[in-house]
């Protein structure tokens, strides 16, 4: 099969830490450079500066790999097949959307638009180019759901009564991206989406939104934490909640009329991070260990699969929609 040739565009912290480690796992795929945008480019309110360039400079001493001087220099460059992109929320459908009319398979970071209008125009222009498109809900892809699906099929916890997801983090500080609503942040774009994910994977497509709540904070004019409550075709209710001032947590919970599987670490695990599982039935309680994943290094390798398989591609498309219906009902006031 030919290697996917993959370029970065922008210099972000978690293409360094997480994503170009990733990309330089899989044999299927190529990692070409990144890409740095031009004064011309800037349109939306990122800034853009000589730390980016030095950001670029800083990769390519650990990774190799070119520095394109401009995002369409990249996008239109016959030296990639696709790119991944991991700008503020507010710049993926501007990005994404030049990206697939140059003929690019896109890889977004989450959220994968800031609005189901502009997720459902980039669907449109990648079903007609037969493009592949993929939001990095990275945890999807780590060993430890597999371990969590097998317990659910095995009728473990019996019947799935209550679902409870959260996920949370320290203030970051006001500079952070996140906590600007021009650049696409609040706690629902940012660490909500998470919570909604692993819901609907679990509750499947009948999930429905029962009820939400947004709260901000004087002095910024983004969410800042929140809480989710959907349910289930079968009755089944997941509690999600999310926040951007708190403590870190990003537990899950699944409790059935039978037991009860919790997972300490379920978004955010390291590569090199072995997960324990704690799984209750009745008296017995018993721990489940999954070795290290690179759930990074997963979700590539599925981006990579849907660039050749229309099955896969077509499924992602519905996927990705269904996500932003979701969160665009939460995001309503």
């Amino acid at each position: 099969m030919k290697r996917l040739r993959i370029g970065v565009l922008g210099p972000a912290d978690i293409a360094k830490r997480r994503m170009i480690p990733a990309i330089q796992k899989c044999d299927t795929i190529e990692y070409v450079g990144v890409a740095v945008a031009l004064e011309s480019e800037r349109g939306g309110p990122s800034p853009v500066s000589q730390t980016s360039m030095d950001k670029a400079r800083a990769l390519t001493e650990v990774f190799g790999g070119a520095i394109f001087e401009g995002y369409m220099n990249m996008l239109s460059s016959d030296a990639i097949d696709a790119v991944y992109i991991a700008l503020p929320p507010a710049l993926h459908y501007r990005w994404a959307k030049q990206a697939l009319l140059c003929g690019k398979h896109v890889l977004l970071e989450k959220p994968f638009t800031t609005s189901l209008k502009e997720t459902k125009e980039l669907i449109g222009i990648a079903k007609e180019k037969k493009l592949a498109v993929h939001e990095n809900f990275a945890f999807c892809y780590h060993a430890q759901m597999d371990k969590i699906r097998e317990v659910l099929d095995a009728g473990t916890l019996g019947d799935i009564r209550t679902i409870r997801g959260d996920f949370s983090f320290p203030f970051r500080g006001s500079d952070d991206f996140r906590y600007k609503k021009a650049l696409g942040g609040g706690a629902l774009l940012d660490c909500g989406c998470y919570t909604i994910k692993v819901a609907s994977l679990l509750l499947g497509p009948a999930m429905k939104i029962e009820s939400h709540i947004l709260k901000g904070k004087e002095g910024f004019d983004v969410d800042i934490y929140g809480a989710i409550t959907a349910t289930g075709s079968d009755g089944a209710i997941a509690q999600l909640s999310f926040g951007m001032d708190r403590q870190y947590n990003c537990e899950l919970e699944i409790w059935g009329s039978k037991g009860v599987i919790t997972s300490p670490r379920l978004y955010t695990p390291p590569a090199d991070l072995p997960i324990e599982l704690s799984l209750t039935t009745g008296a017995d309680k018993q721990v489940i260990k999954v070795d290290p994943d690179d759930q990074f290094a997963g979700s590539v390798r599925a981006f990579a699969k849907m660039t050749e398989e229309d099955a896969l591609r077509e499924a992602n498309y519905e996927a990705i929609i269904r996500q932003s219906t979701y969160v665009d009902e939460c995001m309503e006031r």
